[in-house]
């Protein structure tokens, strides 16, 4: 298997000193997501999304509710690293 290039996402949490939008953070949220599933071969933790992104634990919970209840992500309640991205229909 080829190895996964995974940025460090902090560099890129802010530009230009604004805050970065809710549809940037859960994009990121995704990538990573991927990326950490294909180099592991399972899903990360909360506690690992959130520091390769240099957030708190609670904020990635926050934004993880939020993908779920808008049908990006999916997890199996009561079971640990079921967290995936939901494939996008073809537009």
């Amino acid at each position: 298997m080829r190895p996964i290039f995974v940025p460090d996402l902090r560099a890129v949490a802010h530009h230009e000193g604004q805050a970065m939008t809710g549809r940037a953070r859960r994009a990121q949220i995704c990538g990573v997501i991927v990326a950490v599933t294909a180099e592991q071969g399972y899903a990360p933790t909360i506690r690992e999304l959130a520091e390769r992104l240099g957030v708190s634990p609670s904020c990635v919970a926050l934004q993880l509710d939020t993908m779920r209840a808008r049908g990006e992500v999916m997890w199996e309640e009561g079971r640990g690293r079921t967290l995936r991205v939901v494939p996008r229909a073809a537009e």
